[in-house]
């Protein structure tokens, strides 16, 4: 009697469209004037009245009977008389689609040639669902649906796991033919959330129901998919896949602004082992930012990640973030100059690039802060490839006439690694001044240099540096004039663009 009960209730809720958690006990007992497969009002279509007492709609009834031969409510068994006598009523007067599912359940009950009372075997439920979904019948929706509750499925074990998983592919297969305004159609999503939770659940069956939420996302269910992804990337024992899989989520449901969103997806950030997991939040959250300096709050955000999480995963991922969304000039110029100092290499780099992109067009005294943490870093930094990036972004912000930064520049001529050195002779030919004397200094000692090139490239910046009857002017007259042919058309080169 308890599971008859049960089971008048689950039935009523999710044709109602709300399928509360809390106990069964606390809730309502359904209404005598309703059909409880579609909750319409009984007088609004023929009407069937089951030897065990419920009525139903005769339509409703005949797409129930296709899945299971069982009443809705109390699962009475249904005699094949009964089943025939339903399909005859709705020959006469209910129009074309009627008359369909009178034909189907009578070709049906003729296959079967069932017995009074029995009930389909998981084969032959399976293959109804399946047949459902395959010829886009959305009129077995309630019923499919009703199937995910493992209590009401009538089987267990692996046979109630395959079912499961059947009703939860039927579903995402009717999505397109779901009726916008079925009153079921939030208690469907609120089943395919529970699926997806259920911690006892297989995990392909989860995924199965991820994916499910996922493609219904766009039919109104955001809130359940954002419910499910959240909970997942908190559970810090949930699998990769399924990780990977809220990921997936939160990229398809993101829009500009939604907070909410954005929150899930820097949890998703915050991930170390994950590659496609990130990319799936950076994605989502460059959605939700909208345009450049509009989301202070996730500025604030990314920068709090860049300087403290352990992964350096995480600390570059949201350093590229703040390079690309922040304002001209705004906070995130500080948190990017503060991770120049980052233990990761290409953390410092990204930092590095960030600077570069958040550069205003007038700079403040922020902007002198992040300059000369560049030209510290320039000096001190042990990779080659961060040189590089310094070098590569200090011109774009200084220009000519920045005496300390081509100076810093200018002592990498001579670098070990010939990228850094061909790195530094770039920058000198945009940030080099006419008649700055410190780096002239330092090019006439290079005309000395054991390493030719070097040479070669301090011959060629003196041009830039240097005045009409200054030191570097007769150095150069005094190599065009000398042994060395190379060395003399480069000084004759540069003598001309004094």
């Amino acid at each position: 009697m308890g599971a008859t009960l049960a089971r008048r209730e689950e039935v009523r809720l999710l044709a109602e469209g709300s399928f509360p958690l809390q106990d069964r006990a606390e809730r309502p007992e359904p209404s005598e004037e309703l059909c409880a497969v579609c909750l319409s009002e009984l007088s609004r279509a023929r009407c069937f009245q089951l030897d065990c007492g419920h009525k139903y709609h005769s339509l409703c009834l005949a797409s129930s009977f296709q899945i299971q031969q069982l009443c809705p409510l109390c699962r009475a068994g249904v005699s094949d008389a009964t089943c025939t006598e339903v399909a005859r009523s709705l020959f006469v007067g209910a129009g074309p689609h009627g008359a369909r599912f009178a034909a189907e359940l009578l070709t049906e009950l003729g296959a079967r040639q069932r017995t009074v009372d029995a009930e389909l075997s998981s084969e032959e439920t399976i293959s109804a669902i399946q047949r459902a979904a395959k010829t886009g019948d959305d009129s077995k929706i309630p019923m499919i649906a009703a199937l995910l509750q493992p209590e009401e499925s009538g089987f267990s074990g692996d046979t109630q796991v395959e079912l499961r998983l059947v009703a939860v592919q039927a579903l995402r297969n009717l999505v397109p033919a779901f009726p916008g305004g079925w009153p079921g159609w939030q208690a469907v999503r609120g089943l395919l959330q529970k699926v997806a939770l259920e911690d006892v659940a297989v995990e392909e069956l989860r995924l199965c129901s991820i994916q499910a939420l996922k493609e219904v996302s766009r039919r109104d269910a955001h809130d359940e998919a954002l419910s499910v992804a959240f909970n997942i990337l908190q559970d810090t024992t949930a699998g990769r896949e399924l990780r990977l899989a809220a990921g997936s989520i939160l990229q398809a449901i993101a829009v500009p602004n939604d907070v909410e969103v954005a929150r899930a997806a820097l949890l998703a950030l915050d991930e170390r082992y994950s590659c496609s997991l990130r990319t799936h939040a950076v994605q989502a959250i460059r959605t939700c930012a909208g345009p450049r300096g509009t989301s202070p709050w996730l500025i604030a955000e990314l920068a709090r990640l860049a300087a403290r999480s352990e992964w350096p995963e995480a600390r570059l991922e949201a350093m590229n973030l703040l390079g690309q969304l922040e304002r001209f000039g705004g906070e995130g110029m500080q948190a990017a100059a503060a991770a120049l100092d980052d233990k990761d290499e290409q953390v410092a780099c990204a930092a590095v690039r960030a600077i570069g992109g958040l550069w205003p067009p007038e700079p403040g005294q922020s902007c002198d802060q992040a300059l000369y943490a560049l030209i510290s870093l320039l000096q001190q930094a042990k990779s080659s490839e961060l040189r590089c990036e310094v070098l590569l972004v200090l011109p774009r912000l200084v220009g000519r006439g920045i005496s300390k930064a081509a100076r810093a520049a200018g002592a990498r001529l001579a670098d070990e690694d010939i990228s850094v050195s061909n790195a530094a002779a770039q920058a000198l030919r945009k940030m080099s001044l006419r008649g700055d004397r410190e780096l002239q200094e330092m090019l006439l000692e290079y005309l000395a240099h054991s390493d030719l090139e070097v040479c070669k490239v301090a011959v060629e910046l003196l041009g830039f540096v240097s005045e009409r009857g200054d030191e570097g002017e007769r150095a150069l007259i005094a190599l065009r004039e000398g042994p060395d042919e190379e060395l003399a058309k480069l000084a004759n080169a540069s003598l001309r663009r004094l």
